[in-house]
């Protein structure tokens, strides 16, 4: 997956390269609803759509994901830290390569539900013809995610996943990250429980079963999320979910069987309105079969930021095609920002095997492991 925010700097790592472009009681453990949506009409039309320009395009490429030769540009029409009002609901656009190595787009999706300013597209992931976009902003910040399937030539709209009416308020932010991998869907938000954070975790259908029950829509063909939480004691002492806002699900990130979920506190963006930057952490858990063929997810590390000081561990997590585990700090060197690489060991733990820092001259905060991805083993 290939994610990139406005502003981000272009920048090349020590061993790689960056690249950046424009409650109530029940509410410690919210319920996921899902709305079924028919499979029948494709939402994408084969002709893109039409935009203005100078106005459509803007926030185009706040999120970007790649499955084969595809490419997904997320266009919510703002961005996450410039107050420019949106003028156009939000897209996704789905680029493809001609024979003769030219991009063309070969369609645009969007939903009738979605309005101006709810952030359609500001998170992507595709993998294996499935698409999952994050509306963190939707029905004023409680957010959503909506899942798509590539059938034949045309995306088809499976349906919405949001916390239960009566659980979810302002702010939760689900939605502001999504991933897929290994038959699942995981959906962060890091604003839930008053800012500690909640990821709800979906095993997705197989491909068959989706055309053969095409009039069931998502919460037939998904079932029950698992709802995963940071109630866990670091290295401090301190119950990690009870103590402040530590954003738990401000990334995610799966890969053979485990899933990496950044809790890197507040964002840039709260810290512009006077919130508290932490040394941020990145939470992992693995996928366990049961005897009766069920999955249950347990975590199996908490990693720390290997430096003092307000780091925002966890900003982004990824997960290398050799299994290692980055985790950009974007604060780290005073807002230089670095990329923390994780091994795995013996007996599921994991050790910090190395900081990347990028060359050269740098601005004053460049921010570094804003957001990362990996194309043809290169690390952005």
């Amino acid at each position: 997956m290939v994610a990139q925010l406005f502003a981000a700097p272009l920048l090349a790592l020590a061993t790689a390269a960056m690249l950046g472009v424009p409650g109530p009681d029940d509410r410690a453990n919210p319920t996921v609803s899902t709305h079924a949506a028919g499979l029948r009409a494709p939402i994408a039309a084969s002709t893109p759509t039409p935009r203005t320009p100078g106005t459509a395009l803007a926030g185009f490429g706040a999120a970007v994901a790649m499955d084969g030769e595809r490419i997904f540009v997320g266009n919510p029409d703002e961005f996450a830290f410039f107050p420019m009002p949106p003028a156009n609901p939000g897209q996704v656009h789905v680029f493809a390569p001609e024979a003769d190595g030219t991009w063309t787009e070969r369609a645009a999706l969007t939903l009738p539900e979605v309005d101006l300013g709810e952030g359609f597209g500001m998170a992507l992931a595709a993998h294996d013809g499935w698409l999952a976009v994050g509306a963190p902003a939707m029905d004023d910040g409680r957010g959503a995610a909506f899942l798509f399937r590539e059938v034949g030539p045309a995306w088809l709209y499976l349906g919405k996943a949001q916390f239960d009416e009566a659980a979810r308020v302002e702010g939760d932010a689900f939605g502001s990250s999504v991933t897929l991998g290994d038959g699942w869907l995981a959906i962060g938000a890091p604003g839930a429980v008053e800012g500690v954070g909640r990821v709800a975790l979906f095993e997705l259908p197989e491909v068959a079963e989706v055309e053969a029950r095409a009039d069931e829509g998502w919460m037939e063909l998904l079932g029950t999320p698992v709802l995963l939480s940071p109630d866990v004691r670091p290295a401090s002492g301190d119950l990690v979910g009870t103590g402040g806002p530590v954003a738990f699900g401000s990334s995610v990130a799966l890969r053979d069987g485990r899933l990496a979920i950044g809790a890197p506190g507040p964002g840039l963006a709260a810290l512009q309105t006077g919130a508290t930057p932490q040394p941020g952490a990145v939470h992992v858990f693995e996928a366990e079969v049961a005897d009766d063929g069920g999955t249950g997810w347990f975590r199996t590390a908490h990693l720390e930021s290997p430096t003092e000081g307000p780091a925002m561990l966890g900003a982004a997590v990824h997960f290398g095609a050799g299994g290692d585990l980055f985790a950009g700090a974007p604060l780290a060197g005073s807002g230089k920002g670095a990329v923390e690489r994780f091994v795995a060991a013996d007996g599921g733990r994991w050790r910090h095997a190395g900081t990347l820092t990028a060359e050269g001259d740098l601005p004053g905060q460049a921010f570094v492991g804003l957001q990362l991805a990996e194309v043809g083993g290169q690390l952005l």
